[in-house]
């Protein structure tokens, strides 16, 4: 299957975050907006990433917005309680439980691709 995704540097990428903290920050960005425009980022550059991105995709949005937030977005789980109105608690135990989904999701995935490999 033929990749037509445009792909860009850790740099760019790490630019084009950058910039999308700064707006979420200065109130430019809804959380929602973030989470989409996250996601649309070229985060699929390798096989892992476009794995990883499937099973954020598969994830209930309270699970998937707080990992968002917290590792592409670079929010502190403070900020993340705030932009969820949640209790730090509640966001650290939702980045846990949104953690042990993904990766069960990526070992599924994992053993699914050897299974298809060894047919």
């Amino acid at each position: 299957m033929m990749d037509d995704r445009i792909r860009i540097s850790d740099a760019d990428r790490e630019r084009v975050t950058s910039r999308l903290r700064e707006h979420f920050a200065e109130g430019r960005l809804t959380s929602e907006e973030l989470e989409e425009r996250i996601t649309a980022a070229d985060l699929g550059s390798t096989e892992h990433d476009v794995a990883l991105v499937g099973a954020l995709a598969q994830l209930d949005p309270a699970y998937r917005l707080p990992i968002l937030l917290h590792y592409y977005a670079d929010l502190s789980v403070d900020q993340v309680a705030q932009t969820m109105n949640l209790t730090v608690a509640a966001t650290k135990s939702r980045l846990h439980r949104a953690r042990a989904l993904l990766r069960n999701s990526l070992a599924e995935s994992e053993e699914a691709e050897g299974e298809a490999r060894q047919r």
